[in-house]
């Protein structure tokens, strides 16, 4: 059995599916234990999700160009990134209180309309950020989005203070569940498969 799993092939099409369930897991552990903050979690992931679509906008050709399991019609993109995104988005929502067993408070001060206008400026600043870096700049896609994050984290800062202490732990927090899903993909697919491609 163990010889018979050693001389498997696994297309290429499963690799990146593979890699977003196993954050996925991280994702679920979370929604089952913490059942607070599961609608926040749904939320976000809902909202995140539809970043899904930068991926033929921005990522495909430039970064990478991944192989899907399920490729969307007319698009660079498939099933998996919108899926990449969703786990990336709640687990982002949720890891530091999940971590510290906390709640961070809403802001009272901030009517439901206001953080609207927040959360749009925001994405505004990134967007903007993202342009500007690549097409003005010349910096490399993955470059510019990360300083389009940053940029974004600045924005909801300046506005909530309070949760620059909590953003920079999550920040540490979430590269480890990045660093630790990506080593888990890389561990159940290389030791026991060969890629079709021969890499």
């Amino acid at each position: 059995m163990l010889l018979l799993l050693m001389n498997m092939v696994i297309p290429d099409q499963y690799f990146y599916l593979l890699g977003t369930l196993i954050l996925g897991i991280f994702w679920l552990v979370i929604f089952l234990i913490r059942r607070d903050l599961r609608k926040q979690m749904l939320k976000i992931s809902t909202i995140i999700s539809l970043f899904g679509l930068t991926e033929h906008f921005w990522y495909y050709g430039k970064y990478w160009t991944p192989v899907w399991l399920f490729k969307l019609p007319y698009l660079n993109a498939g099933l998996e990134d919108f899926l990449l995104c969703f786990f990336y988005g709640g687990i982002a929502a949720a890891l530091y209180e999940f971590v510290f067993k906390v709640h961070l408070r809403k802001n009272s001060k901030y009517k439901a309309a206001k953080r609207e206008k927040i959360v749009f400026l925001t994405l505004l600043v990134a967007l903007t950020t993202v342009y500007f870096c690549e097409y003005f700049l010349g910096i490399g896609i993955i470059f510019s989005t990360g300083w389009a994050t940053v940029a974004g984290g600045l924005v909801l800062l300046f506005f909530r203070k309070d949760l620059l202490r909590p953003s920079i732990i999550n920040f540490g927090l979430m590269l480890g569940v990045v660093c630790l899903s990506g080593k888990a993909q890389q561990d159940c697919s290389f030791p026991l498969c060969t890629r079709t491609s021969g890499i």
